[in-house]
């Protein structure tokens, strides 16, 4: 009796964590396609300013937490340790600039991979990035 009740106890927990840790695992990154109207290079970074802001919920149960904590991402920027990234990222924005196309980027939720000075607020550092008609 005793190890029986051990094993439906086992059962009700491996039910409630695996579903958890699933939603954990969800793919927190998003697409958003910036209309580019500034691409300026800094010390530390290259930057592009959005005409438009991506504007997403953020952590939170409670509608009020959901609303305290939204952001409006109007700012994309990698970091400047990479030259070959830099180079395709400053002529993949300058080109959507130009053509009035969008600079899509692929960007987490989290500001947890900005490069410094890219405010959590606002700005995010995209992990893919093309020019989209």
């Amino acid at each position: 009796m005793k190890y029986k009740h051990l094993g439906i106890s086992a059962v009700i927990i491996a039910i409630v964590v695996i579903p958890s840790s699933n939603i954990a695992m969800a793919d927190e990154t998003m697409w958003f396609d910036c209309l580019p109207r500034e691409v300026i290079e800094h010390s530390n970074r290259v930057h592009v300013r959005c005409a438009n802001d991506l504007v997403y919920p953020g952590p939170g149960t409670t509608p009020d937490a959901i609303l305290r904590n939204t952001k409006n991402i109007r700012y994309v920027a990698i970091a400047k340790n990479d030259k070959d990234i830099v180079n395709r990222f400053t002529s993949m924005a300058t080109a959507a600039l130009v053509a009035e196309q969008s600079f899509r980027v692929k960007i987490p939720y989290t500001d947890n991979t900005n490069v410094t000075s890219c405010a959590s607020a606002d700005c995010r550092t995209p992990l893919s990035f093309g020019v989209r008609r």
